[in-house]
């Protein structure tokens, strides 16, 4: 806003404000709130989902990652979710851009975070035949995290093909919604309370060899049929007999 045009000032308001309420939109309308409250468990669930989409529609980048690098999701997208990856280099500033009006443009919280899951499903899909030439889960963290190309061995150098466009017409071609991510949801929750007891605050938490949790396959086995937790490798988590159709 000019600071001559008094008679605007009334009816626009300035940058700040107009910054701090679309922040409270994101925030409160469209569930990123949810990623910062105490515990992080939106933030946690996010990162289960992030695995089990991966090993239903990216089997060879999910083997890769999360079996062969021992790189649970928890190492790169929170950073992704939390800040819709505008505080990482993982997406230059004009996909930041239109990740952020594909996100704003969906009809609520639901369809937001059902996007943001294409998103992610999308850079893994992209970033794929570059993971393939990492041997090791330090470069391998780099690739996702900054785009770094493994075969440069430069930080300063990126993998290319990584694009506004193909980014977003590949996120479309993933079958993911609301309702995918909600049954996922209550996969995770049956086994979180299978699964997980409470440790003492003397014990130190598994890690992996990067300093982060075990990757989803350790923490949620998926041979657990008996216990009520995860899902068997031949089971369709997506089929769920309990929901009304």
């Amino acid at each position: 806003v000019d600071d001559d045009d008094d008679d605007d000032t009334r009816s626009i308001a300035p940058g700040e404000a107009r910054a701090f309420w679309a922040m409270v939109a994101l925030l409160e309308g469209y569930g990123l709130k949810a990623f910062y409250l105490p515990g992080l468990r939106r933030a946690r669930l996010a990162c289960f989902q992030l695995e089990a989409l991966a090993e239903r529609y990216l089997p060879r980048v999910a083997d890769k990652i999360f079996r062969e690098l021992r790189l649970p999701a928890v190492c790169f997208a929170i950073a992704w979710t939390q800040t819709l990856f505008a505080d990482c280099r993982a997406l230059d500033d004009a996909a930041v851009d239109r990740v952020w009006d594909a996100f704003l443009a969906s009809r609520g919280a639901s369809d937001a975070l059902a996007l943001l899951m294409r998103v992610m499903l999308a850079l893994l899909d992209l970033l794929g035949p570059h993971l393939e030439a990492c041997d090791q889960p330090e470069p391998a963290l780099k690739v996702l995290q900054t785009l770094a190309d493994p075969a440069s061995g430069t930080a300063e150098d990126r993998v290319r093909g990584v694009d506004a466009d193909r980014l977003l017409a590949r996120a479309a071609a993933f079958d993911v919604d609301a309702r995918v991510l909600d049954r996922l949801e209550r996969r995770f929750d049956a086994c979180r309370a299978s699964t997980v007891r409470p440790r003492p605050p003397e014990e130190p938490a598994l890690v992996s060899v990067v300093g982060c949790a075990p990757p989803l396959r350790d923490r949620f086995p998926l041979d657990r049929r008996a216990s009520g937790g995860g899902f068997m490798a031949d089971e369709d988590p997506w089929d769920d007999d309990d929901d009304d159709d």
